[in-house]
């Protein structure tokens, strides 16, 4: 089996996504604490990834190339589990972009 055959796939990245928010909500209850996490990926060396964008160090202040990335984990009341529910990197300077709002919404929406 060729495994790189679907990459490019245009609903790959939302397939999977949605697969783990299904596969990660098997293990959320009722006092699970849900954590929604902006941050970024630097990309500082990379010259021919698309839609690079600015983005900015939250721990240095430091700007550099890269790319904001949305992240949904649980995490259980005792702190001994923490399970994926989403994650997906997006840039502000891609043809689809809307607002970082909409980036959000979309997030809470499918977890």
């Amino acid at each position: 089996m060729d495994l790189s055959r679907n990459l490019e796939s245009a609903n790959l990245g939302s397939h999977l996504s949605e697969r783990l928010a299904v596969i990660g909500s098997r293990r959320v209850e009722a006092n699970t604490v849900l954590c929604l996490d902006l941050s970024d990926v630097r990309k500082e060396y990379a010259r021919k990834m698309e839609s690079l964008a600015l983005v900015r160090n939250g721990s240095t202040g430091e700007l550099h190339e890269g790319y904001w990335l949305c992240e949904i984990t649980a995490a259980g009341i005792n702190g001994r589990e923490t399970v994926p529910l989403y994650q997906t990197p997006y840039s502000a300077e891609a043809k689809d972009f809307r607002t970082e709002n909409a980036e959000l919404l979309s997030a809470v929406d499918l977890v």
